[in-house]
């Protein structure tokens, strides 16, 4: 590559995000999606006409909950260090905070 070309391509958010993710576990993220999605789509039509629902119920709650999950994960992603770890901070205090009330409440009901 060129110096003209390296030093416009290094200004590219798309180009730095590509630069320092793991591709790797990005690429195994995406299989385990496709995969998921293949069970879901050949196991839910007969569960969803047993219980009532139409055939296609639980294939568009899947993708629903897929392209949300997918938008957050890109969306973290692409953003910097400083505010993944608060992110992470944020949502692992939370997570504890309710599993040390859910551990006190078992307690108290004598579980």
């Amino acid at each position: 590559m060129l110096d003209a070309e390296l030093n416009q391509t290094r200004g590219n958010l798309f180009w730095s995000w590509w630069m320092t993710i793991d591709r790797y576990m990005l690429a195994a993220t995406f299989i385990i999606i496709a995969f998921s999605i293949i069970m879901v789509t050949t196991a839910s039509p007969a569960v969803a006409e047993r219980i009532g629902l139409h055939s296609f119920y639980f294939i568009q709650r899947q993708l629903v909950y897929l392209f949300l999950g997918v938008t957050i994960m890109l969306g973290i992603s692409f953003r910097c260090r400083r505010y993944k770890k608060n992110i992470f901070y944020w949502f692992y205090n939370l997570f504890n905070s309710i599993d040390i009330s859910f551990i006190y409440w078992r307690r108290n009901q004598g579980f």
